[in-house]
């Protein structure tokens, strides 16, 4: 794995200075209320980040679809289909990706978060995380 991160991030070229916004780093299903079957608000602003929107959306697409279910796909979809029904969908890039699961595989603390709902133990959480940034890196070697 080591290996393949030093590849990627040797090779790895993103936008310079790219437009950044504002999100809800921990967006995910136990933060958003929902009322009448849409969003009615997004809670956890803790910790927000300032960052390219491809970002935001490789982080959502990854606490909100990849954790939960055993087919993404489908949630990626609906998510996507959301986003742009408010603003045009960002390319998101493997770097992003990467970066997503990279950031989100360990918490603020430096403990290994759990994935899964009931939620994987710390042996299965490490394997879903790798699996992840493999996934990531492989689709960046291969174009993507």
């Amino acid at each position: 794995m080591a290996a393949l991160v030093t590849a990627y991030v040797d090779g790895a070229s993103v936008a310079s200075a790219p437009s950044a916004r504002l999100f809800p780093w921990d967006f995910r299903p136990g933060n958003a209320l929902v009322a009448d079957g849409a969003v009615a608000a997004v809670l956890d602003w803790e910790s927000p980040l300032a960052a390219a929107p491809a970002l935001s959306v490789a982080k959502a697409e990854y606490l909100v679809a990849d954790w939960y279910v055993a087919d993404p796909d489908p949630l990626r979809t609906a998510f996507a289909t959301g986003y742009e029904a408010v603003r045009p969908l960002p390319p998101v890039e493997p770097v992003h990706r990467a970066a997503a699961v990279c950031r989100t595989a360990v918490d603020s603390t430096g403990t290994v978060t759990n994935p899964g709902y009931p939620e994987f133990d710390r042996e299965a959480a490490v394997a879903f995380h790798r699996r992840a940034l493999k996934r990531a890196l492989v689709d960046a070697a291969s174009g993507d």
